[in-house]
């Protein structure tokens, strides 16, 4: 899922600049120690990030830079963050569909 992020970011000369990220994120899974059978289980898999576009001011600069540990690391929180919070809309959206449901069964329609 795609994700547009701002930040910002130290420029060098040019100074601090808001840089605006699309990024896609896919969220990890959990590692599991041991399967229902009680065979052992797997490793999970890492957090994925990938930025797709990075725009300053109107001007397409991706791949014109370096990320770096600590702007990906940034980048990755705010993709995260965003993540959990479309799938907290998404399950509020479900669960008021489910209610929604419920009371036309109760009334009969």
């Amino acid at each position: 899922m795609s994700h547009t992020i701002t930040l910002c970011v130290d420029c060098g000369q040019l100074g601090e600049n808001d840089i605006t990220f699309i990024v896609s994120y896919r969220p990890g899974t959990p590692d599991v120690m041991y399967l229902s059978n009680g065979d052992p289980g797997y490793p999970g898999d890492p957090c994925e990030l990938e930025v797709l576009s990075a725009t300053c001011n109107g001007i397409d600069i991706t791949g014109a830079f370096d990320l770096g540990a600590s702007l990906y690391d940034q980048l990755l929180d705010k993709a995260a963050e965003a993540a959990q919070a479309e799938q907290e809309d998404r399950r509020g959206e479900y669960e008021a569909d489910r209610r929604e449901e419920r009371m036309l069964e109760a009334r009969g329609l």
